[in-house]
């Protein structure tokens, strides 16, 4: 059995065991470590992504419920994703929570916090629908930016610009919607990369799940883009901003171990993230950045730390991708990608459902077999495996009614309100 198969058996093993009691024989005691890309509202695949995983869990539990009729759990599994008011998913685990490390950049960071409270599902439709339009992201206010540079009015002070991307906002999404008291619980430690700018390296910034200010002001430091963004977020007198890490830069940074399992949630496709791609987008951001940093020579560390960040993924390649302790899911699994910037809700929609279909297509066979050999006599595995589908209470939060969604966050509103 090769190394990467042997991962996934892993993998699934662990979330077996964390959501039914069940060992498989021989145990694989290696360590899970998950780690969370960025890339702005390609963040719906990352969620999709975390979805489907809390989606195995539970799927484990109805099959253990149901006797072993896999196509049965699966009918079960279809039927409570039909509506928001799934209770049972609270207690269901996924990769997040049966980790031993998460460490995240950028929108991954968010994803991150709602994953370990059993909360995946609802990321999804907070980057298609409240964060889709432009309430956070406003392309035509780079206007500003644009004449703030002609001009030379702000740059490197606090003058007055409307960046076009609105973090507060996306900051009272997180606030309002996640479940605080269940983070707060949480044992898994996470980590947000972040680049100081003081410094110019990059740093790996400990959640506190007990202080509520704290881990929003880090997730603040992990997501805001320089001029995109505004002025960076400063913590402990040192400035912080979005790292641009590659998910592979960020593990190897932490030092690649062979005795580790690596649980890639990936936005790009594996190509787009071995080289350092630069595009007008790209351009753009590093433009913007120039208009919040103190000088010309640290506008150049900056650019070249980003630079230093994406391209580590090559390295990051030889020194331990082949060796099949990686397991990338996400847009890793070869579907066409969304833009970074994207606003139209439908194209982030399908993305999630890609993005959550393609991991349980890959992962559910591993997870019957698990449960086979955890001593669950298994039937109408095939069946089962033709008819999983993805949750229609994403559909359901796109329809003009009902005009709210009910949300069991546990954050402090208990209904979002929707725009038909």
């Amino acid at each position: 059995m090769s190394g990467k198969i042997l991962t996934e058996y892993a993998i699934i093993n662990r979330i077996v065991e964390a959501n039914t009691g069940l060992k498989q024989k021989p145990a694989d005691t290696r360590k899970i470590n998950v780690v969370l890309e960025g890339g702005g509202m390609r963040g719906v695949i990352g969620a999709g992504a975390l979805s489907a995983f809390e989606s195995l869990g539970r799927l484990a539990q109805l099959t253990v419920v149901h006797n072993g009729d896999f196509a049965l759990a699966v009918k079960s599994l279809n039927k409570e994703q039909e509506s928001w008011e799934i209770i049972a998913y609270r207690n269901a685990k996924g990769i997040a929570a049966v980790a031993d490390k998460i460490s995240a950049t950028s929108i991954g960071a968010p994803l991150s916090l709602f994953a370990v409270t059993g909360d995946a599902r609802l990321t999804s439709p907070i980057i298609f629908h409240d964060m889709a339009g432009t309430k956070f992201l406003d392309m035509k206010r780079m206007k500003s930016v644009i004449w703030a540079l002609a001009t030379k009015e702000v740059i490197g002070s606090n003058g007055n610009f409307a960046p076009p991307m609105d973090l507060k906002y996306a900051k009272d999404l997180v606030e309002n919607e996640l479940h605080f008291d269940a983070l707060k619980e949480n044992r898994v430690p996470i980590y947000f990369a972040a680049a100081n700018l003081d410094t110019m390296k990059l740093e790996f910034l400990g959640i506190q799940p007990a202080d509520e200010t704290d881990t929003l002001d880090r997730f603040e430091a992990a997501c805001i883009i320089p001029g995109i963004g505004g002025y960076p977020k400063v913590l402990n007198g040192h400035r912080y901003s979005d790292s641009m890490a590659s998910p592979l830069a960020l593990m190897l940074q932490q030092g690649l171990k062979d005795d580790e399992i690596y649980v890639v949630i990936s936005t790009r496709s594996l190509d787009n993230r071995m080289i350092a791609k630069t595009g007008i987008a790209d351009r753009a951001t590093n433009l913007a950045a120039r208009l919040v940093l103190k000088n010309d020579d640290e506008y150049k560390a900056y650019i070249r730390l980003c630079a230093e960040n994406k391209c580590l993924g090559r390295v990051a390649t030889n020194e331990g991708y082949d060796k099949g302790n990686f397991y990338f899911t996400g847009a890793s699994l070869g579907y066409k990608t969304p833009s970074n910037s994207t606003t139209d809700e439908h194209i982030l929609k399908d993305a999630t459902d890609d993005s959550y279909l393609n991991t349980m297509r890959s992962l559910a066979p591993v997870l019957a077999v698990v449960l086979q050999n955890s001593g669950i006599e298994l039937k109408n595995v095939n069946e089962g495996l033709a008819n999983l589908q993805a949750p229609g209470y994403w559909n359901k939060c796109m329809e003009p009614k009902p005009e709210r969604r009910f949300s069991l966050s546990g954050g402090k509103s208990a209904f979002t309100k929707i725009n038909g």
